[in-house]
C-alpha cells in the first residue's frame, strides 16, 4: 500500500479530485462552490427556484441558513427536506475538507489504522518505559543527523554531492522514526494527561509569530542603522572639509563621530550575541 496523494487542493483535476473539493469554506467563513464560482447559499437559491420548492429565500445569510436547517424536519421524502439535506451535506463536506487541509498543509505523515494498531502492540509488547527510552534514542539520532548536515553545509559549496545527499536521506529516515515515537508518546500520555496539547501548540505558535514579527522589525531597524553608518563613512571627507572651513563646529563633529562609534559598537555586540555576520566594515 502506497500513501495517497493529498486530497485537498485549490486546483482539482479529474472527477475524483473535483468531488473532494466541490465545496470549500471561504475566508469569510461561508461555504463556496469554486467550480461554479458561486456561494453555497446562492447555489441553493438556484436549486430552490428550479424545483419550485416552498422555501423562503429572503433575509440575511444567517436567516437563510436557519430556514434550511428547519426544513430538515420535512424529511427527504419532500423536495424541501431533500434540498435542506443537500445543503447540510454540502457545508459538512466543506468543514471536513477544511479540517483535512490543515493536516495536509502541515505535511503531517498519514498513519493508516493498521499502523496505529502496530503502535499499540509495540507499547503493549515492550512496555511504556522501554518506548520512552526508545523515543529518547530516536530523537538523539535525528539530532546527530541534523548536526551532520550543518557540517556538510560548511564543507561544501553546493548540496549536490554524494555525502550531503546521503545526509538528507538519513534525516528523512530519522524524522520518520521520531514521528512514529511522537505518536507513541500521544498513546502513552493520553489527552487528559497532556492537558490539551493542541491548545499549547497554538499558544506557542502565537508566541513564535509575535517573536518573528519583532525580529523582522528589529532587522529593519538594523538595516536602517547600517545604512546610516555607510552614509557617515562615505561622507567622512566631506565632513572633514566642512570642519576645516569652520562650517561645522567642533561639538557637532564630535557628536557625529560619537554617533558613528556607538552604532559600530552596537553592531559588534550584535554579532557577538547572535552570531549573525555584519554586512558593513566597522573596523
Amino acid at each position: 500500500m502506497f500513501p495517497q496523494r493529498r486530497m485537498t487542493t485549490d486546483t482539482p483535476d479529474g472527477n475524483y479530485s473535483q468531488a473532494l473539493n466541490l465545496f470549500v469554506r471561504g475566508e469569510d467563513g461561508w461555504v463556496q462552490m469554486p467550480s461554479r464560482n458561486i456561494s453555497l447559499n446562492d447555489y441553493m437559491k438556484q436549486l430552490i427556484k428550479a424545483h419550485n420548492a416552498d422555501i423562503d429565500t429572503e433575509g440575511t445569510p444567517e436567516e437563510f441558513d436557519m430556514t434550511l436547517c428547519e426544513h430538515l424536519f420535512d424529511g427527504p421524502e419532500t423536495i424541501e427536506g431533500l434540498l435542506a439535506e443537500h445543503y447540510t451535506l454540502s457545508w459538512a463536506l466543506a468543514s471536513l475538507r477544511d479540517k483535512l487541509k490543515h493536516y495536509e498543509d502541515a505535511l503531517i505523515p498519514e498513519i493508516m489504522p493498521e499502523g496505529l494498531q502496530t503502535i499499540d502492540r509495540a507499547i503493549g509488547t515492550y512496555g511504556k518505559d522501554a518506548q520512552l527510552t526508545k523515543a529518547v534514542e530516536e530523537m538523539s539520532e535525528l539530532t546527530k543527523a541534523l548536526c551532520k548536515l550543518k557540517e556538510c553545509k560548511r564543507k561544501y559549496d553546493t548540496p549536490f554531492n554524494r555525502e550531503t545527499q546521503e545526509v538528507y536521506s538519513n534525516i528523512e529516515e530519522e524524522t520518520a522514526d521520531v514521528f512514529i515515537m511522537l505518536v507513541q508518546l500521544f498513546a502513552i500520555f493520553n489527552p487528559h494527561e497532556l492537558v490539551n496539547i493542541t491548545k499549547i501548540v497554538w499558544d506557542k505558535l502565537d508566541r513564535l509569530k509575535d517573536k518573528a514579527l519583532c525580529e523582522l522589525y528589529d532587522l529593519t531597524e538594523w538595516e536602517d542603522a547600517e545604512a546610516a553608518i555607510r552614509e557617515l563613512h562615505a561622507r567622512g571627507p566631506e565632513i572633514e572639509r566642512l570642519y576645516l572651513d569652520s562650517k561645522i563646529l567642533p561639538g557637532e563633529l564630535r557628536a557625529l563621530v560619537m554617533v558613528s562609534n556607538c552604532l559600530e559598537r552596537e553592531f559588534i555586540h550584535r554579532q557577538l550575541a547572535t552570531g549573525q555576520p555584519l554586512h558593513t566594515n566597522v573596523l
